[in-house]
Formats: structure tokens, sequence, C-alpha cells
């Protein structure tokens, strides 16, 4: 079989390449969610910090969108295929953390709008960044990387950093949260296939 076959596998979709990305540790989500979001927020600031044409813009925005989808679909696929490991406690832990998170932020939203009726995004998109910061740390701690916990650690300094700056530098900020709090060290754990 030629090399590019041994990659990709038979002309089937998916082939050996996804038998070898099922067989992948857990840490592979945490990479791809990593840059995933580190491309996002580095994308929003991007558009707004350097002049680049419509086209380009939306490009962009499809681009980061697409990888998104792609990445939440490949997300569901590999938990379907793992969902054994729903039996262990920490596992549950960890599902709980995440949709917590995303249950938090539509909670803010909610009280942010019944308080001051409208949404202030730069106070809305700083307690977005300390939340994430929680859950990327207390996932440290459950995964027992001090590598991730350290990771949530500068995230939530980075979120405090941001209440000073403008949603555009916010943003950029995000990115290099995600970036030292998820890709760096889901990065090292795939090193050591956590």
């Amino acid at each position: 079989m030629s090399q590019k076959n041994e990659i990709w596998g038979s002309a089937t979709f998916g082939g050996n390449l996804g038998k070898k990305l099922l067989a992948q540790p857990a840490s592979l989500l945490v990479v791809l969610w990593g840059w995933v979001q580190f491309l996002s927020f580095f994308r929003y600031f991007l558009v707004r910090a350097v002049s680049l044409s419509f086209a380009t813009c939306k490009t962009l925005e499809y681009l980061t969108n697409g990888l998104s989808l792609l990445v939440l679909l490949f997300t569901l696929y590999y938990l379907w295929m793992h969902r054994s490991w729903f039996k262990k406690p920490e596992v549950k832990t960890l599902a709980t953390v995440w949709i917590s998170l995303l249950l938090s932020m539509v909670f803010t939203n909610l009280m942010m709008q019944n308080v001051l009726h409208h949404i202030v995004f730069e106070l809305q998109h700083a307690f977005f960044m300390l939340l994430t910061a929680l859950a990327i740390l207390v996932t440290g701690s459950l995964v027992q990387n001090r590598w991730m916990f350290a990771g949530g650690v500068l995230f939530a300094l980075l979120a405090f950093g941001a209440s000073y700056f403008e949603l555009k530098n916010q943003m950029l900020l995000e990115a290099i949260g995600w970036l030292v709090g998820f890709v760096i060290p889901g990065h090292l754990m795939m090193r050591r296939k956590e």
C-alpha cells in the first residue's frame, strides 16, 4: 500500500484515518477545541484590527465557522463511539462542568438584560472569559494536569485584564487564553497519550 493510502486509508471515506482518530486519547478533543476557539477569537480580532476586504472577512468567517461545525460533529461522533466512558464518575463530572459553563453563559446574558436592560459586550465578554477560565481550571484539576490548571489560572488573569480593554482587544486576549489554556496543555497531553 502506498504511503498516501496508509495515512488516508482506503478509497472509502475515513478508512484507516477514522480508526486512527478514534484510537487517539481524549486529549485530541482538547487540542481540536483549543485550536478552533483560538482561530475563531483571533479571526474576530484580526478582521477588526487589520483593514481587510469584505470578501476576505467573510471567507475567514465561513472557514472558522465551518471548522467549528466539523469539530463539533467529530466530537459528537468521538463521544458516541466512546460512550462507555460516561460510566466513569470523572467523565460525568467533566461533562457537567462544560454543560454548566454553557448554561452559565446563557444565564449571564439573561441577568445582564434583566438588570441593565441591554447587553454591555465588554462586560459580558470578560465574564464569559472568567467562566471559561474556571471551567479550564476545574478540568485541569480533574484530569490532574498541571499545565491545564496553570492555563486556567492564566486565562482568569487574562479575563481580568480584558475588562480594561475594548471588545476587539478582549478577543485577542481570549485567543491567547485558549492557546495557553487548551492548545499547549492539549498537545503536551497528546505527547504523553493521556
